[in-house]
Protein backbone atom coordinates (compact mmCIF):
# COMPACT_ATOMS: atom_id res chain seq x y z
CA UNK A 1 0.00 0.00 0.00
CA UNK A 2 2.81 2.42 0.83
CA UNK A 3 4.60 1.73 -2.45
CA UNK A 4 1.48 2.73 -4.33
CA UNK A 5 1.01 5.96 -2.38
CA UNK A 6 4.58 7.21 -2.25
CA UNK A 7 6.92 7.00 -5.21
CA UNK A 8 10.28 5.27 -4.66
CA UNK A 9 13.26 7.52 -3.93
CA UNK A 10 15.34 8.66 -6.90
CA UNK A 11 14.65 10.44 -10.15
CA UNK A 12 11.48 9.59 -12.00
CA UNK A 13 11.88 7.26 -14.97
CA UNK A 14 12.44 9.00 -18.28
CA UNK A 15 9.57 8.87 -20.73
CA UNK A 16 10.16 6.67 -23.79
CA UNK A 17 11.78 8.59 -26.64
CA UNK A 18 9.29 9.91 -29.14
CA UNK A 19 9.75 8.81 -32.72
CA UNK A 20 11.26 11.55 -34.82
CA UNK A 21 8.62 13.16 -36.97
CA UNK A 22 9.20 12.81 -40.68
CA UNK A 23 10.00 16.13 -42.31
CA UNK A 24 7.11 17.61 -44.24
CA UNK A 25 8.83 20.30 -46.30
CA UNK A 26 10.58 19.48 -49.57
CA UNK A 27 14.01 20.71 -48.35
CA UNK A 28 13.58 18.72 -45.13
CA UNK A 29 12.72 15.53 -47.02
CA UNK A 30 15.70 16.11 -49.35
CA UNK A 31 18.04 16.54 -46.37
CA UNK A 32 16.66 13.38 -44.73
CA UNK A 33 17.12 11.42 -47.97
CA UNK A 34 20.69 12.68 -48.44
CA UNK A 35 21.52 11.89 -44.81
CA UNK A 36 20.17 8.36 -45.23
CA UNK A 37 22.19 7.62 -48.37
CA UNK A 38 25.29 9.49 -47.22
CA UNK A 39 25.65 7.12 -44.25
CA UNK A 40 25.16 4.10 -46.53
CA UNK A 41 28.63 2.73 -47.22
CA UNK A 42 30.24 -0.08 -49.17
CA UNK A 43 29.90 -2.58 -46.32
CA UNK A 44 26.17 -1.94 -46.26
CA UNK A 45 26.12 -2.30 -50.02
CA UNK A 46 28.02 -5.58 -49.68
CA UNK A 47 25.23 -6.92 -47.47
CA UNK A 48 22.89 -6.53 -50.43
CA UNK A 49 24.92 -9.09 -52.36
CA UNK A 50 27.56 -9.39 -55.02
CA UNK A 51 25.31 -7.96 -57.72
CA UNK A 52 24.82 -4.73 -55.74
CA UNK A 53 28.57 -4.44 -55.26
CA UNK A 54 29.22 -4.86 -59.00
CA UNK A 55 26.38 -2.46 -59.83
CA UNK A 56 27.97 0.16 -57.59
CA UNK A 57 31.29 -0.44 -59.37
CA UNK A 58 29.64 0.12 -62.75
CA UNK A 59 27.87 3.28 -61.60
CA UNK A 60 31.06 4.63 -60.01
CA UNK A 61 33.08 3.96 -63.16
CA UNK A 62 30.48 5.72 -65.30
CA UNK A 63 30.61 8.64 -62.85
CA UNK A 64 34.42 8.68 -63.12
CA UNK A 65 34.18 8.69 -66.93
CA UNK A 66 31.82 11.65 -66.90
CA UNK A 67 33.94 13.45 -64.29
CA UNK A 68 37.13 12.95 -66.33
CA UNK A 69 35.35 14.20 -69.44
CA UNK A 70 34.08 17.29 -67.64
CA UNK A 71 37.53 17.93 -66.12
CA UNK A 72 39.09 17.60 -69.59
CA UNK A 73 36.64 20.13 -71.01
CA UNK A 74 37.13 22.49 -68.06
CA UNK A 75 40.93 22.27 -68.34
CA UNK A 76 40.85 22.91 -72.10
CA UNK A 77 38.54 25.89 -71.63
CA UNK A 78 40.72 27.42 -68.90
CA UNK A 79 44.13 26.88 -70.46
CA UNK A 80 43.50 26.53 -74.17
CA UNK A 81 45.76 23.46 -74.06
CA UNK A 82 45.20 19.74 -74.09
CA UNK A 83 46.09 17.86 -70.90
CA UNK A 84 48.39 15.78 -73.11
CA UNK A 85 50.45 18.82 -74.13
CA UNK A 86 53.95 18.74 -72.63
CA UNK A 87 53.92 19.64 -68.92
CA UNK A 88 50.12 19.85 -68.62
CA UNK A 89 49.28 16.44 -67.16
CA UNK A 90 49.98 17.33 -63.48
CA UNK A 91 47.84 20.48 -63.85
CA UNK A 92 45.03 18.42 -65.36
CA UNK A 93 45.22 15.95 -62.48
CA UNK A 94 44.82 18.86 -60.08
CA UNK A 95 41.73 20.05 -61.99
CA UNK A 96 40.30 16.53 -61.98
CA UNK A 97 41.02 16.13 -58.27
CA UNK A 98 39.19 19.34 -57.40
CA UNK A 99 36.18 18.40 -59.53
CA UNK A 100 36.11 14.87 -58.14
CA UNK A 101 36.45 16.08 -54.55
CA UNK A 102 33.50 18.45 -54.94
CA UNK A 103 31.19 16.91 -57.53
CA UNK A 104 32.09 13.32 -56.62
CA UNK A 105 31.38 13.90 -52.96
CA UNK A 106 28.04 15.54 -53.66
CA UNK A 107 26.92 12.78 -56.03
CA UNK A 108 27.95 9.88 -53.78
CA UNK A 109 24.51 9.47 -52.18
CA UNK A 110 22.95 9.60 -55.63
CA UNK A 111 25.35 6.90 -56.87
CA UNK A 112 24.47 4.70 -53.89
CA UNK A 113 20.73 5.17 -54.33
CA UNK A 114 20.95 4.62 -58.08
CA UNK A 115 23.06 1.48 -57.59
CA UNK A 116 20.54 -0.04 -55.19
CA UNK A 117 17.63 0.79 -57.49
CA UNK A 118 19.37 -0.63 -60.59
CA UNK A 119 20.61 -3.83 -58.90
CA UNK A 120 17.52 -5.90 -59.93
CA UNK A 121 18.09 -4.93 -63.58
CA UNK A 122 21.79 -5.79 -63.24
CA UNK A 123 20.88 -9.18 -61.70
CA UNK A 124 18.53 -9.87 -64.59
CA UNK A 125 21.25 -9.09 -67.13
CA UNK A 126 23.72 -11.30 -65.26
CA UNK A 127 21.24 -14.21 -65.24
CA UNK A 128 20.72 -13.86 -68.99
CA UNK A 129 24.48 -13.78 -69.54
CA UNK A 130 24.92 -16.85 -67.32
CA UNK A 131 22.37 -18.77 -69.37
CA UNK A 132 24.50 -18.17 -72.49
CA UNK A 133 27.80 -19.21 -70.89
CA UNK A 134 29.23 -22.69 -71.62
CA UNK A 135 29.01 -24.08 -68.07
CA UNK A 136 25.43 -23.06 -67.26
CA UNK A 137 24.26 -26.61 -66.55
CA UNK A 138 27.40 -28.48 -65.53
CA UNK A 139 29.26 -26.00 -63.28
CA UNK A 140 27.00 -23.13 -62.16
CA UNK A 141 29.50 -21.58 -59.70
CA UNK A 142 32.23 -21.47 -62.32
CA UNK A 143 29.67 -20.10 -64.75
CA UNK A 144 28.73 -17.31 -62.32
CA UNK A 145 32.40 -16.45 -61.74
CA UNK A 146 33.12 -16.34 -65.47
CA UNK A 147 30.09 -14.13 -66.04
CA UNK A 148 31.17 -11.63 -63.37
CA UNK A 149 34.76 -11.68 -64.67
CA UNK A 150 33.58 -11.16 -68.24
CA UNK A 151 31.36 -8.30 -67.14
CA UNK A 152 34.08 -6.68 -65.01
CA UNK A 153 36.93 -6.93 -67.46
CA UNK A 154 35.19 -6.55 -70.77
CA UNK A 155 31.94 -4.80 -70.00
CA UNK A 156 32.78 -2.46 -67.17
CA UNK A 157 36.32 -1.47 -68.14
CA UNK A 158 35.64 -1.27 -71.86
CA UNK A 159 32.51 0.82 -71.35
CA UNK A 160 34.40 3.14 -69.00
CA UNK A 161 37.27 3.62 -71.47
CA UNK A 162 34.82 4.19 -74.34
CA UNK A 163 32.90 6.74 -72.26
CA UNK A 164 36.13 8.57 -71.40
CA UNK A 165 37.25 8.52 -75.06
CA UNK A 166 33.87 9.83 -76.24
CA UNK A 167 33.88 12.48 -73.52
CA UNK A 168 37.42 13.63 -74.34
CA UNK A 169 36.58 13.70 -78.06
CA UNK A 170 33.42 15.74 -77.38
CA UNK A 171 35.31 18.07 -75.03
CA UNK A 172 37.89 18.62 -77.75
CA UNK A 173 35.25 19.48 -80.33
CA UNK A 174 33.30 21.80 -78.02
CA UNK A 175 36.38 23.56 -76.60
CA UNK A 176 38.22 23.70 -79.91
CA UNK A 177 41.32 22.07 -78.38
CA UNK A 178 42.45 18.83 -80.05
CA UNK A 179 43.11 16.01 -77.57
CA UNK A 180 46.42 15.07 -79.25
CA UNK A 181 48.34 18.25 -80.11
CA UNK A 182 51.75 18.11 -81.77
CA UNK A 183 54.32 16.85 -79.26
CA UNK A 184 51.68 15.29 -77.02
CA UNK A 185 52.85 12.67 -74.56
CA UNK A 186 50.62 9.87 -73.35
CA UNK A 187 50.66 9.76 -69.55
CA UNK A 188 52.69 6.88 -68.12
CA UNK A 189 53.66 5.69 -71.60
CA UNK A 190 56.55 8.05 -72.26
CA UNK A 191 56.15 8.04 -76.03
CA UNK A 192 54.97 10.78 -78.34
CA UNK A 193 51.45 10.43 -79.71
CA UNK A 194 50.73 10.95 -83.37
CA UNK A 195 49.52 14.46 -84.11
Amino acid sequence: FLALCWPPPGPPPAPPPAAAAAPTSAPGRARAWLAKWNTFDRTALGKLGVDAFFTYGLVSNLNAGLTISFAWFSFCQQTGLSPLAPGQWPKFLLTYGVIYATFGTVTRPLRMAFSVSVTPLFSSVMKRLQARMPFAETRPKLNRTLTLLLFSVVGNMLCTFLLIAAGVWTAGIVSGVPPFPAGARLPFAGRVAAA
